[in-house]
């Protein structure tokens, strides 16, 4: 038997649409957060403060937040942040799988009469053993995430907006609108 595709109808493509703007949201608004994690300690090298701290590029999350967590609880200028830098990385950590679901994973729209479900599996590799999972939202758990991580990542920037003009580091500059 040969399967033959559907049309979508309108209702289908509005909710392909939502899901694809509400995913890249998430993703987008978790890599600002993930970059200026990395970017302040890659600006901080120049500071004599920190140079026992041997800072360097690291790709994995984990990585970056124990540098950044090492670089606002050292002795230096960035100290007086600590507090909030932490209290922002510890809101951000619960996002770290969401981020990578949405980044990796197949995303199927489960509608009905009166709730849709979205549904996203992908493969991962734990201790060697390479596993298939599965997540499911509804739409106002996605709508709700969406909501979640873009005030943090607007929290981030406000913060380190704040850390970069105020320590003169280079990100944000005193010369232009930056939003």
């Amino acid at each position: 038997m040969k399967l033959i595709p559907k049309t979508p109808t309108e209702k289908e493509r509005d909710l392909v649409q939502l899901q694809a703007q509400l995913r890249g949201q998430i993703i987008g608004a978790y890599s600002q957060c993930e970059f200026l994690l990395l970017d302040v300690g890659m600006q901080a090298r120049i500071i004599r403060d920190y140079w026992k701290l041997n800072i360097r590029y690291h790709r994995k999350l984990k990585n970056r937040i124990a540098q950044a967590k090492a670089l606002f609880s050292s002795p230096g200028p960035l100290n007086k942040y600590n507090a909030r830098a932490i209290n922002l990385i510890d809101r951000l950590e619960p996002f770290r799988e969401y981020r990578d679901f949405f980044a990796h994973a197949f995303c199927r729209i489960h509608c009905k009469r009166d709730e849709t479900t979205f549904v996203y599996k992908m493969w991962r590799v734990d201790d060697e053993k390479t596993n298939r999972i599965q997540k499911q939202f509804t739409q106002a758990e996605l709508v709700t995430l969406e909501r979640d991580i873009t005030l943090i990542a607007q929290d981030f920037n406000l913060l380190f907006a704040e850390i970069y003009l105020n320590e003169n580091l280079e990100v944000f500059s005193r010369d232009t609108n930056t939003v």
